[in-house]
């Protein structure tokens, strides 16, 4: 009985220790959890670019591709995401 106890105690930890590690991740990298109607603008900026932008077939990471999207991409992107509100 004493045995059970103690893997119920220690997997409500790890439960509570992976909540916190995932609100931790999500506070380090950004704005944190976004609102649905961001989301949905975002993927529908995405889909918009995907459909306008022509697509430049470099090699992901070569310099090209990040000249690529630091010049034409994340502008578009940002354009885009202005025009909807965010």
């Amino acid at each position: 009985m004493k045995h059970h106890i103690k893997i119920i105690f220690l997997l409500s930890v790890c439960l509570c220790l992976e909540g916190c590690m995932e609100a931790a991740i999500r506070f380090w990298n950004g704005p944190g959890w976004s609102s649905p109607a961001r989301n949905r603008a975002d993927q529908e900026c995405f889909d918009e670019l995907q459909l306008t932008l022509p697509d430049p077939h470099y090699p992901p990471g070569s310099e090209a591709s990040n000249e690529w999207l630091i010049n034409v991409y994340t502008p578009a992107r940002i354009e885009c995401m202005k025009r909807k509100g965010f």
